[in-house]
């Protein structure tokens, strides 16, 4: 017991966590505070955050400390710093970085049923600028690809992870 504890942490419906505000915790609910002193008391702790609820903001995610997107060693010191900097790259990145989340073993989610659900195609003609736009994205994509390729051959590198993180 105690702070060497080692055993799991598993906050099912995490999500109810969410209202955790980096540096104004008195703002914060109950819920989030005890989610974060329960894993600051338990440092050894592993931790599984379950929720069928997807993220739809990125300052939902504060409470999330195992994560490893802050701290010692981590590209930001703490959550503050890792939310200003998420907020600004707008909301496509919150699929970005499910994506990367879901690479590395940090994420799961089934899909969703599309039953009853309606879809369309629309035309969106490129003008040129934009023909040729796509066309120098694809070329550097091909070549860093085949120079990647090249790469693992050189230096008889397992392909399996880096090709996972390519794409």
């Amino acid at each position: 017991g105690g702070a060497d504890f080692e055993g799991a942490l598993i906050f099912d419906e995490c999500h109810k966590a969410k209202n955790f505000v980096p540096g104004k915790e008195a703002q914060s609910t109950k819920v989030a505070a005890a989610v974060i002193e329960l894993q600051q008391r338990l440092p050894r702790a592993r931790v599984v955050y379950c929720s069928a609820t997807g993220v739809s903001e990125i300052g939902n995610m504060a409470y999330m400390e195992r994560m490893g997107f802050w701290g010692g060693g981590m590209p930001f010191p703490d959550a503050e710093a890792f939310l200003d900097s998420m907020k600004r790259r707008g909301v496509g990145f919150l699929e970005m970085l499910a994506m990367e989340m879901k690479s590395e073993g940090k994420y799961v989610s089934r899909g969703l049923a599309f039953t009853g659900a309606e879809f369309f195609n629309v035309d969106c003609p490129l003008g040129p600028d934009q023909e040729e736009m796509h066309d120098k994205a694809v070329d550097f994509w091909q070549s860093l690809r085949r120079s990647l390729g090249v790469a693992l051959l050189s230096t008889a590198t397992q392909a399996g992870q880096v090709w996972k993180f390519f794409w």
